[in-house]
């Protein structure tokens, strides 16, 4: 069944999406913003968190908005989880890791910073383990492919490593939509 989702896996910011156990509904200490590969990989390496996730299904995709726009998508889904008190964050979204990571205020307006995490360094340390020949390719979003931000980390990684990246448009819409695995 593409496409089904369990309770557990849908978006609880959406209605009618939230779980209906008392537990499921203070599960709400981690952010992860997909259920799928994102989510079973943080459950597998924090088993004791409680997750939370946001999915911004409203305004996809994000890898043709412009820059200011994904900093400011960001910075309200920030604050939103912030609001929610998640303890940590993990933007999952190559586009929201290139292009607003640097720029959006992490302050949980109550406490101290709040830690988030993105996805570009932890994808380019593992292309870089991978390669053989001293070459990677990156296919991604037009916006994460003009950020230049997967060459600059793993150059950072490899000096003089050779990256090839390819702006695929179509690629977040056939995974999201469950034609690709």
């Amino acid at each position: 069944l593409r496409g089904v989702r369990a309770p557990w896996q849908r978006d609880p910011c959406r209605r009618g999406a939230e779980p209906r156990s008392a537990r499921a509904r203070l599960a709400r200490q981690v952010a992860a913003p997909r259920p799928s590969g994102s989510h079973a990989a943080l459950r597998w390496r924090l088993p004791r968190e409680r997750l939370l996730y946001l999915g911004d299904t409203a305004r996809l995709p994000y890898g043709t908005k412009s820059a200011a726009t994904v900093r400011r998508y960001t910075q309200v889904n920030l604050d939103f989880l912030a609001q929610r008190g998640v303890k940590a964050v993990v933007v999952a979204c190559n586009t929201a890791s290139a292009l607003a990571l640097d720029g959006v205020d992490h302050c949980n307006r109550r406490e101290a910073a709040l830690p988030v995490w993105g996805v570009i360094e932890p994808g380019a340390d593992r292309a870089a383990a991978a390669t053989r020949n001293g070459r990677v390719g990156v296919i991604a979003t037009e916006s994460t492919v003009s950020s230049d931000a997967y060459a600059i980390a793993l150059r950072r990684i490899v000096p003089g490593l050779e990256v090839w990246s390819q702006a695929c448009p179509l690629l977040v819409p056939l995974i999201e939509e469950g034609w690709l695995d």
